[in-house]
């Protein structure tokens, strides 16, 4: 398990090739937004984030990392953009 620290927030990489209204997403995803579900966040994260939340942030090549099978991005929580919510 990965552990964030400071004001990072760490979470399981979520890619999607098609949107749920079917359309196949650009070839180019270095452009796409990224999703992530969060699974820790580092102690100085002062943001209403939790554990569980579906975030979306802009794409760093450098905030990949695979770790036991699993992609993981960690990102620093001000490059958050918005939380994905169930209303």
């Amino acid at each position: 398990m990965l552990k964030a620290l400071n004001y990072n927030v760490i979470g399981i990489s979520i890619i999607e090739k098609e949107t749920p209204s079917g359309i196949i997403t650009s070839a180019n995803e270095e452009l796409q937004p990224m999703k992530m579900q969060v699974v820790s966040i580092g102690s100085q994260v002062k943001a209403d984030i939790k554990s569980g939340d579906v975030v979306i942030f802009p794409k760093f090549k450098d905030a990949e990392v695979k770790h036991e099978e699993e992609k993981y991005s960690v990102v620093h929580c001000d490059v958050i953009k918005a939380i994905l919510k169930d209303d």
